[in-house]
């Protein structure tokens, strides 16, 4: 189990928008050197969805090298809710926020109200949202999904419905 400090780290990219691997290794080993215990890359910053497969191996093997055995760990489109091309219509006008939108997300705060090391919370949360017990309540909500992990790919998941 990790514990500690592991922050989402943004990948970086030059002005060709090619990545940058060497402004990467300095901006994650200031992380390091802050005494950050790993990070998270590829992902919850907004461009990960966008990455080719090959470019997140490339960006994993950086932070593995400034990283010196501490976690690397690297999940909307990843999920299979939309392709990654379509990720930015699909948040775009409050798609993902309570209690409107098409898919609200976090609706206990999810990583701000919870935060990872407390994931059974967010559990608690996807069954009171199927029981109808909610202090957040999507109405109609005949199913929720509980994802840990952080980043790509979710570590795990857990789907409830009402039977």
């Amino acid at each position: 189990m990790w514990t500690g400090v592991l922050p989402a780290v943004t990948s970086k990219f030059k002005e060709n928008a090619a990545l940058d691997h060497d402004e990467m290794a300095r901006c994650f080993q200031l992380q390091m050197d802050a005494g950050c215990d790993g990070i998270i890359v590829c992902g919850s910053l907004g461009e990960g969805p966008m990455l080719t497969f090959e470019e997140r191996i490339a960006i994993l093997a950086t932070a593995r090298g400034v990283a010196r055995g501490k976690p690397v760990l690297m999940a909307i489109a990843e999920m299979g809710f939309c392709a990654p091309e379509e990720l930015n219509d699909f948040v775009a006008g409050g798609g993902i926020q309570w209690p409107d939108g098409r898919l609200p997300i976090n609706t206990a705060g999810g990583n701000l109200g919870e935060a990872y090391i407390h994931g059974f919370g967010n559990i608690v949360e996807a069954v009171r949202q199927v029981r109808g017990e909610s202090t957040c309540q999507v109405e109609g909500a005949e199913l929720s999904l509980s994802v840990s992990g952080p980043n790509y790919a979710p570590g795990s998941a857990v789907l409830f419905g009402r039977t």
